[in-house]
Order: structure tokens, then sequence, then C-alpha cells
């Protein structure tokens, strides 16, 4: 009681002996859940009450201290009954998902698929969720997969690089050659021209015969005394060496057209039947159709290459080597194939069907390094007498048999064709082709840093393009190219093209030629014709012709820009030259930009014009400028654009603006700013 009593007293009456008081008042409350039943819950809230009270006697000591607290609890009770939540049945959600599993990539397998179900309460997304996981592991659960070999890398030493000299007698099937050629029974050899009589010239027979292969004559009185010949029959005669044809109405007649005036000799090339036991002696499948000494004896790698020629593979050629070829050998449907040259040298030997690379439908493929050397030229030369290896592109009946059609009897085939999508050749070089060079026939295919050399001045009787050539296909294009001639011949080609461009060139003794072109252009790059370079079979041509065979606006978009024509000085006789980009009828929407043209001043007839159009509606030039005066009396004469340097025919509306030339003749509709020229007409 007396302590009950003393907390009661006012602090105000605590003194004297009391020196310090501190009071500290606290509330604390704590909320305590207790279940009873399901459905009843009682709630206990206890309230606490802290009074303390602290308090020291000033006159004790420190150590005596007495510290005296107290406290006074009371508490409450409350009861209160609440009723529990009504919780209603979940909503159940069901999801449905198929997967298919398939293997990764470097596996193969049969692909899986599955289906699964799945049932959620949270959402119809996570029920998916569920059941797309249940699906995607049953699937992969039954997939089974395989690693898939690596594509096959050739090894260089597949390739029989190995030559040596060789000798046949006539009607034998004996070789007897000077060293161990290592091939084996079933390999293609070839006996090289040269080690007959006639020493491989035209005119003479091969050790595997000759074309035109019908028939041949010893003496031109036997031939002039066969009167029982079908009509138009080719036959060779060995007194001097041509080709005849017979036409009853005119007898036998030389042919000359082509070049064909004289036979050519064929090499052999046969297969290996059985070998010596010093390997000394090869018995081949064909018999030598004239005796040869000492010739040289290569292997032919054709079959080779179509064997490593696979879907996926990666063919490497052996470093710097020379690896002849006796057929044209075609790679057909072999998808992604990459072949690397190495700087490796393809050459087809004289007379044999000039070297000819082929890849129809080899989507995806790619060819770089490698150097290709035909034998273009008039003794040696080689056209397709033979079907190309495993080629389905050419009929069964090849050799052909000559008939009236022969009027170009030779089967030209490219020396690397790329009859294929997605197809790219890079870094390579081909020397005197007998037909094109490099020729695209598929689209988005490109060929990149590529030469073509030619040492002959007899190869443009035979080839008629040896350069470049796209045809018939879209979005596809040569870049960074050179070529050159001893003799202006054709150089670039593009036929029935879409969005096709050539760009970064340089083109000596070269002409182009554009059909049916379509947003096509040719830029960057530099175009020469040297001295005196120009024969009478091309005199007639210009720089750049853009065929007249169109029609409507197919040329819609022909683009030139930043691309230079030189004429070092008259390029023929009789102060010949040429003129520079000719447009023929149907050749519309043509754009000249940032272009020149040089040459000397020409006399008589020559014009030399270096822009004609002959239809210039919607064309468009700009920065043309022009080094040349016309012959006198051209500058004044010409009223109809048909001489002057820059002369466009035709009707508007057009552009020709920021030119300098001595004459410009524009037809009414055109727009003319800032030309530069003694004779201006509009």
């Amino acid at each position: 009681m007396k302590k009950l009593i003393l907390l009661t007293l006012s602090l105000a009456l605590i003194t004297g002996a009391f020196a310090q008081t501190t009071t500290t008042r606290t509330k604390l409350t704590n909320l305590t859940t207790i279940p009873l039943s399901g459905t009843v819950y009682k709630v206990f809230e206890r309230d606490t009450l802290y009074f303390r009270l602290d308090w020291k006697d000033r006159s004790t000591p420190a150590s005596d201290s007495v510290i005296v607290t107290k406290k006074l609890y009371r508490l409450k009770k409350q009861v209160h009954a609440i009723a529990a939540p009504v919780v209603a049945p979940p909503t159940v959600y069901n999801g449905t998902s198929t997967f298919t599993a398939n293997c990764s990539f470097g596996y193969t397998g049969n692909p899986q698929t599955a289906t699964a179900t799945a049932t959620s309460t949270i959402s119809q997304a996570d029920a998916n969720s569920k059941a797309a996981t249940l699906a995607q592991q049953k699937a992969i659960a039954a997939l089974k997969c395989s690693i898939i070999p690596p594509p096959p890398q050739s090894d260089a030493t597949e390739f029989n690089t190995h030559t040596a000299q060789g000798s046949m007698t006539k009607g034998a099937n004996t070789l007897t050659v000077s060293a161990d050629l290592q091939v084996q029974p079933g390999d293609f050899i070839i006996v090289h021209l040269g080690g007959e009589t006639g020493a491989g010239m035209r005119g003479t027979i091969g050790v595997g015969g000759q074309f035109p292969y019908l028939k041949t004559y010893n003496t031109l009185a036997l031939m002039n005394a066969d009167t029982t010949q079908v009509e138009d029959i080719y036959v060779g005669n060995l007194e001097d060496g041509k080709i005849y044809r017979y036409l009853k109405s005119n007898g036998w007649q030389p042919y000359t057209k082509w070049g064909a005036d004289k036979i050519f000799p064929i090499p052999l090339r046969a297969q290996v039947v059985s070998i010596s036991t010093d390997k000394k002696t090869l018995y081949l499948s064909d018999t030598a159709q004239a005796n040869t000494v000492n010739a040289d004896v290569s292997v032919d790698c054709s079959p080779i290459l179509t064997k490593l020629a696979v879907a996926g593979a990666t063919i490497n050629l052996p470093t710097n080597a020379m690896l002849s070829l006796g057929a044209v050998t075609a790679i057909v449907n072999k998808a992604n194939l990459t072949i690397h040259g190495n700087g490796a040298t393809i050459y087809s030997p004289w007379g044999s069907p000039s070297a000819s690379l082929q890849f129809h439908n080899c989507t995806g493929g790619s060819i770089d390094g490698v150097t290709i050397k035909a034998n273009g030229n008039y003794n040696g030369i080689g056209f397709n007498w033979t079907k190309p290896v495993e080629d389905p592109y050419y009929p069964d009946d090849y050799p052909p048999v000559l008939n009236e059609s022969w009027s170009n009897p030779f089967i030209r085939v490219p020396a690397l064709l790329m009859a294929s999508n997605n197809f790219t050749v890079r870094d390579s070089k081909i020397i005197d082709p007998v037909g094109y060079a490099f020729q695209i026939n598929g689209n988005n295919t490109h060929g990149i840093n590529l030469q073509v050399q030619v040492t002959q001045n007899s190869l443009k009787e035979y080839s008629g393009w040896p350069g470049y050539h796209i045809y018939g296909c879209s979005n596809s294009s040569f870049d960074s190219i050179s070529f050159t001639a001893p003799t202006t011949m054709r150089a670039v080609e593009c036929s029935q093209t879409t969005d096709c461009t050539v760009s970064h060139f340089s083109i000596t003794n070269g002409l182009f030629g554009f059909n049916q072109q379509v947003r096509s252009h040719l830029i960057h790059g530099t175009q020469t014709l040297t001295r005196y370079s120009v024969g009478p079979e091309v005199s007639s041509n210009p720089m750049v012709d853009v065929n007249q065979f169109l029609s409507g606006d197919n040329q819609a978009g022909l683009f030139f820009e930043d691309f230079h024509m030189v004429q070092q000085w008259y390029v023929g006789q009789d102060s010949l030259c040429l003129n520079g980009i000719y447009c023929r009828e149907g050749a519309k929407g043509i754009s000249v930009i940032n272009c020149t043209f040089d040459r000397p001043n020409t006399f008589g007839n020559t014009k030399a014009m270096a822009l004609h159009i002959d239809d210039g509606a919607g064309s468009y030039v700009d920065g043309l400028v022009c080094t040349g005066n016309l012959p006198p009396g051209w500058a004044e004469g010409d009223v109809n654009g048909d001489a002057a340097n820059i002369g466009i025919k035709g009707t508007g509306p057009g552009t020709v603006k920021n030119c300098s030339a001595q004459v410009i003749i524009v037809p009414a509709g055109y727009t003319r700013q800032n030309n530069t020229c003694t004779r201006c007409q509009q």
C-alpha cells in the first residue's frame, strides 16, 4: 500500500534527497488472433501502461545508489465474433499446344511432333505455357539425331599432275611412256599433239584424228572424182589440208567461214585399260590415228573434278600446279560447292576441247584463285568435239553432224560458266578462251577481281566475244575486271538482263555490247583502243553498242557513269575512229553522267560520235566531255543528230547539261543547261 501511495504522489512533491527524477511512459499494443472454431475468431487486445520512476539519493555514494522501478499493468479484454469469408470454387483453364522438334545444326534426323494439354487455376496464359512446355518435352524426347559428317575436304594429292613423253603407232592402242604416270586402270590420259609428222599443225592428222571427222581424202583428185556424197557434207583433204563442202550444184568448194579453212588435228584422249609391270607401257581404250613420237602425255583431271564435286564439298587444287583438262567439265546440281584454286592453272592441250568449267544449278557455290589457259589460237585451237563430262545440258549427238546448218560449226564453250544462282567467282584469270571467258547465267551471281588476257590475234575469228558475258538473269555483276587483247575485239556483253552491273573495269582493245537491258549499269571504268588496233571485222562497230534488236522500253534505265572512252590515235586505217556510245532504235531512258570521250580529229567520212541516241525519249546526259572535232563539213551540215559529237534524235522530254563538245544536237522538248559547244542546236 505504501508503494502504491508513493507512486501516486505528485512529482512536484518529491524534493530534498532526490537529486534527479526521470519519468517515462510507453504504450504498446499487441494483437493476437486465436481461432476458436471454423467460423468464429476471438481477438485479444492487451493494453499495457508502463509507469517508470527512477530516483537516486544524493547523499549516498554512487556505489551505493539505489534505483527503484515500479510498474502498473492494466488488462482489457474484448471479444468479437467474425463470420468466415465464403470461398468460391476456383476457375480451371485448359491449354493445348503442339511442338515440332528438329535436329540442331550439324545433326540429322526425322522431325518429331508432339501435342500436349495442361490445366491451370491461375490464368489461360499459364495453362498455355504449361502445355507448350509439355509438348516440347515430349517432342524432344522422341527426337533421334545423329551427327552429319563434315563436307569432304579434298586432298590436293588426289589430283595427278604427273607428265611424261610417249610414243604410239598408228592403229595400235599401246602407249610407251618415259616415266611412271602413277595412273590406275580406268584413269583418262591425253596424248598431246606435236609428235606426229605434221607436228599438230592445221591441215594435218593428229594422234587422235581430225575434224571434220566423217571423211578425209588423201588427194584432191580422189575427192573431185567422188560425186556420190550426200548434199552439204564437209570433209578434209590431206593434199592441201583444207576443208571442203560438197554441193551437187557446185561440186566440192573450199570452206572458209569462221576460220575453218583447214583441218583441225585432235589429240588422243583415252582410258587406261591395263599397265605393264614396269609402268612404262599403257594399254589404252582407243588406238592412235597417226604415228607419234615423244609427244607430251598428261593425266586428264576432268573426271577427278567431277568425282570430288559433291554438294557442300570444298575442293583444294594443288598449289601452283598445272592440271590438264581433256573434256568440257560440267558440274551439275552441287549446291554450296567451293573450289579453291590456290594458284593452280587448268589448261587444255592443243586440239583438246578448250578448257571449260561449267556450274549448272550449283546454288551458293564459289570458285577462286584459279587460272584457266585455253587454246584459242589458229594452231592448236580446240572446240567441243565431244559431249561434256556428266553434262545433261548438252544433247547426246555431239560431236555435231556436219550439214547445211554448219555455217557456225563450232561448239564454243565458255571457259568458266556460272549457270547457277548466288554463285561467286573471284581472283581468277582466263587466257585465250574459245568462246566467252566468264559467263553468268544465274541470278545474284557475281564475278570479282577477274582478268581476261587474249594473246592471239586470230582468236577473234573463233570466239566472237572472248571476254565477259551476263545473260538472261537479274541482280548479277562483274566488278574489278580487266581485259587485254592485241587487236580490238568484243570484250563485254550483257543480254536480256535486269539490274545488272559492270563496274571498276579496265578494258584495252575491247568493245561493249548491250541488248535488251533494264536498269543495268556501266560505271567507274576506262575503255581504251590502241593505235591501229581495229581490223575490218569490227571497223563498223561502236565502242559501246546498245543493240537495235529492242522493242518498247526494254532498255529503260541503261546507266553510264564515270565511264571514260579513249582512242589513243587513229585506231584503224584511213584515219579511222569508232563511235562512242551508240544507242539504236528502241533504246530509251539512257543516262550518261560524268563521262568522257577522247579521240583525235577525224577526216573524210569518219564521224566518231561520242554519243548517239536514235530514240531520245527520257534520256539524261550530264557532264559528257568530248575531245576531237568532226571532219570539215560535218559540223555545219548535220541537222538531224546523225553526225554530231552528241546527237540525240526522236522526241523529248530529256535533258542535256554541263556537256562540252563541238556539236550538240538534241530534239525539241529537251532541256539544255550550261553546255559548251561550237554549235548547239535544238
